[in-house]
């Protein structure tokens, strides 16, 4: 199913996907703000329920760390941010990426 596959590769994709970027780095992102990025391109798209499985998996892998901000209106606002094992993890990923697409490419 074109689906799932689909979805599989947004998860293994999941860390240079969202957490690029200066911004990231020095403020963090909500999981809400992750889902609505997302939601910008159709074929990235994830839920709620797939997204927070895979922060807390991220995080226990210590790709992710997560800073809590205390909210007037909850619970605490938990920011996701890439640590150092995260952003080394997400260039070697990064590589592997343009290898395989230009394999690809070349067998197309």
């Amino acid at each position: 199913n074109l689906k799932k596959i689909s979805i599989i590769l947004v998860l293994g994709l999941f860390l240079p996907l969202v957490f690029a970027g200066e911004f990231t780095e020095k403020q963090g992102k909500l999981g809400y703000q992750i889902v609505k990025e997302l939601e910008n391109f159709e074929v990235l798209t994830v839920g709620e329920s797939t997204l927070y499985p895979i922060l807390t998996r991220l995080k226990k892998e210590k790709l992710l760390k997560i800073r809590k901000v205390p909210s007037a209106s909850g619970p605490p606002r938990q920011y996701y941010t890439v640590t150092e094992a995260g952003r080394i993890y997400t260039q070697n990923l990064n590589d592997y990426w343009n290898r395989l697409t230009a394999a690809v490419k070349k067998l197309q």
